[in-house]
């Protein structure tokens, strides 16, 4: 959609789509992805008998009740009359918000050839190879090497969230130029892919001891 017909002034939100699909937005200050990530996983396990996942959920006993405690809330009324540039600020948001969501597409793919177990037996983490995809889509878009950031949890530290893995390494951006300029020839041969396998291996050593 437009992005129009959510409130965003709640820390969760379920979003139900006429079409039946369901997502959620959330407020990112009180918690890391995670942590609503793992209960929706929870709450479509247990409503949906085809769920597949290798997690099992059972309810915890006794059960965590919430503090008795009462929220206090004072409300506030905007004076909009005393702000006359204020019909112009959401003209010119709705005009940015518009131009952002035109310049979005997202598709998801269900890949079915090959798994984390396949990459496992070849050697390389199934987080190190979607990192080394990242990396070979990127160049042939961009023409270049970009920033790329991924999360890694601190959450078995006191009061650890989260922290910021630079995926873009040595290793991994040598490993996306040999593997784009194999393919942009059309003539790949069997040297070259070994080539590349050893470079995709030592790649994914190296992001792996970078997340560790």
């Amino acid at each position: 959609g437009d992005g129009r017909g959510v409130w965003y002034d709640k820390s969760f939100t379920v979003v139900a789509f006429e079409d039946g699909r369901v997502g959620f937005h959330y407020e990112h200050t009180y918690a890391d992805a995670p942590v609503p990530g793992l209960m929706c996983e929870h709450t479509y396990i247990n409503t949906n008998d085809r769920a597949a996942s290798s997690r099992i959920y059972t309810p915890l006993s006794p059960p965590i009740l919430p503090p008795n405690r009462s929220a206090k809330a004072t409300l506030i009324e905007w004076d909009t009359d005393k702000v006359p540039e204020l019909t112009q600020w959401i003209a010119d948001a709705q005009k940015e918000m518009d131009l952002m969501v035109s310049q979005v597409d997202i598709q998801p793919i269900h890949w079915l050839p090959f798994g984390g177990d396949s990459l496992k037996l070849f050697g390389i983490s199934p987080d190190a190879f979607c990192q080394a995809v990242l990396q070979v889509a990127s160049l042939r878009y961009f023409g270049k090497h970009v920033l790329t950031y991924e999360s890694a949890s601190l959450r078995t530290f006191h009061l650890g969230r989260t922290e910021c893995i630079r995926t873009a390494s040595p290793s991994m951006t040598k490993f996306a130029r040999a593997f784009v300029n194999a393919i942009s020839s059309q003539d790949v041969t069997e040297d070259q892919t070994k080539e590349m396998g050893t470079l995709l291996r030592n790649a994914g050593k190296v992001h792996s001891k970078l997340a560790k």
